[in-house]
């Protein structure tokens, strides 16, 4: 994710108070990455019985016009300045960045956030 804002939130007698991930960048990466094996002539169509159409069709709309999109970009301006930011890639490719998570507080709760430290500080 990208300028995801957490703040203000309460967390009480809860195992996880808070999760958060990079979806999509590991093990479901398979599900967005698709645009090259389906596209406007041969479309995935999901539940139509299609034989090997896995892709994710939000997933897939998102890969095909996401931030550099007209509509995207005239929407949420300041997610298309993230595509430049170099705070916002890595060798893998994009990740996630300029999230904030601050005055939250948590009470009789395991863990606030499911990730380790060397995730939060990427």
């Amino acid at each position: 994710g990208r300028l995801n804002v957490f703040n203000d939130n309460r967390y009480e007698g809860c195992d996880m108070a808070h999760h958060f991930d990079n979806r999509g960048m590991n093990w479901e990466k398979g599900s967005v990455q698709c645009a090259s094996q389906y596209n406007a002539t041969h479309p995935c169509v999901p539940l139509t019985g299609a034989k090997n159409c896995g892709c994710n069709p939000a997933a897939l709309a998102y890969e095909l016009t996401g931030p550099v999109g007209n509509e995207w970009s005239r929407r949420w301006p300041e997610l298309k300045a993230t595509l430049g930011d170099p705070a916002c890639t890595n060798e893998a490719g994009f990740v996630p960045c300029h999230n904030i998570v601050e005055n939250n507080t948590y009470c009789d709760t395991k863990h606030f956030i499911d990730a380790d430290q060397s995730s939060t500080d990427s």
